[in-house]
């Protein structure tokens, strides 16, 4: 029976420009196949591919790199948010909800109720 699988795993992605710090960052290099073009040469755990500007260079969890077509990764991938950001959000929701509940409206007051919040963690 077929199952549906997600991928449970952020990766780390570079839309490929052809500069040479991103030839230098990803050992990058022209073959006889890509000798005449803007294309470059890639090499994976799978072999060597090919990544033309637009393309995209993904990292995974191991540090393995490996070229996805732009349509290809528009498709598949999307941008997460950085955890340190979430973090930060729903401690600025937290302290809001506390805030309006408490219907604070002076600084004096405001800095009673941040300490309050901050201490909750603790």
């Amino acid at each position: 029976m077929i199952k549906e699988y997600r991928k449970v795993t952020n990766i780390k992605a570079e839309q490929f420009d052809n500069s040479k710090a991103m030839a230098i960052k990803y050992h990058l290099y022209h073959n006889e196949d890509t000798m005449f073009t803007d294309e470059a040469a890639l090499k994976t755990i799978e072999g060597i591919m090919h990544v033309k500007p637009g393309d995209w260079i993904a990292t995974g969890i191991n540090g393995e790199h490996w070229a996805i077509r732009d349509d290809i990764f528009k498709k598949t991938y999307e941008e997460t948010i950085p955890k340190g950001i979430i973090y930060y959000y729903n401690r600025q929701k937290k302290l809001s909800k506390y805030l309006f509940s408490q219907g604070i409206m002076d600084c004096d007051e405001l800095a009673s109720a941040i300490l309050d919040v901050l201490n909750e963690d603790k």
